[in-house]
């Protein structure tokens, strides 16, 4: 199964505020046993 369209729109949305944040994004998945994106945002260390 392949994410929805409204799924893709609402994790390129995230994405874009968690880089614009400089985050580190770590992992990318989209899990089909709950049919949702997940995505593991790490921290940044100054």
């Amino acid at each position: 199964m392949e994410p929805t369209i409204d799924q893709l729109k609402a994790f390129f949305r995230l994405y874009v505020r968690v880089s614009n944040l400089l985050r580190n994004i770590e992992l990318v998945r989209f899990d089909q046993r709950t049919n949702r994106i997940v995505v593991l945002i790490g921290e940044t260390s100054h």
